[in-house]
This record gives structure tokens, sequence and C-alpha cells, in this order.
């Protein structure tokens, strides 16, 4: 899960591209919701190297720690 301090004000969706060896041959969805849950939607099997970015707007007070 996300940790408070860090989880977005709406649902945010991180695209990811599954790399083998030299080309990409994969694409999944992490779905990262408002209460810190974390879905994976991905319909490819196998080792891959998944990479991706997002960025997001949090209300979340800032951690103390």
């Amino acid at each position: 899960t996300i940790p408070s301090g860090f989880r977005p004000s709406v649902e945010a969706h991180m695209t990811l591209n599954g790399n083998v060896s030299n080309s990409v041959n994969a694409w999944a969805v992490l779905h990262l919701a408002t209460d810190g849950t974390i879905r994976l939607t991905n319909a490819f099997k196998g080792n891959h190297v998944w990479t991706g970015t997002v960025t997001y707007l949090t209300t979340d007070p800032f951690p103390s720690e």
C-alpha cells in the first residue's frame, strides 16, 4: 500500500511497459487508489522488467518522520 502522506487525492493510473531483452512486448496498469491500495491490470505472463512513471497530487498531511 501507499503510506499515509503520499496517497493520491484522486485515483491515479500508472502505465507500465514490460521489457524483455531489447524490446517492449507487454503492457500493464497500476491503479493507485486514494485509500492507499494498489491494483494491477495485466494480461501478460513471463519475466519482464517493468518501467513507468506517474505524477499526482496529494492532500495528505506530510509525514512527521
